[in-house]
């Protein structure tokens, strides 16, 4: 069964360009339904929820550039620099 994950994925800054996009991936909750996950991130009542963990983690909040929901292996893919086939 996949898993799937909510990834934030930060806008970039000038030092950021060479170095590619930073992104926080939540490790919980997972799902393996990708329309539950899907369906919170747009989900008004769990995006402060969402924004609390970013804030505990990063001390304030970055710019978002986008909010998705990806398979460790798309997270891989991503992190990695590759695509899919």
């Amino acid at each position: 069964m996949t898993e799937w994950f909510i990834v934030i994925i930060f806008a970039m800054s000038t030092p950021d360009i060479d170095a590619g996009r930073d992104m926080y991936i939540f490790t919980k909750p997972t799902y393996t339904d990708p329309d539950q996950c899907l369906a919170d991130i747009t989900d008004p009542q769990k995006i402060p929820d969402l924004m609390q963990k970013l804030f505990m983690e990063y001390g304030s909040i970055k710019p978002i550039e986008g909010v998705v929901c990806a398979t460790k292996e798309e997270i891989e893919n991503a992190i990695h620099g590759r695509t899919s086939a």
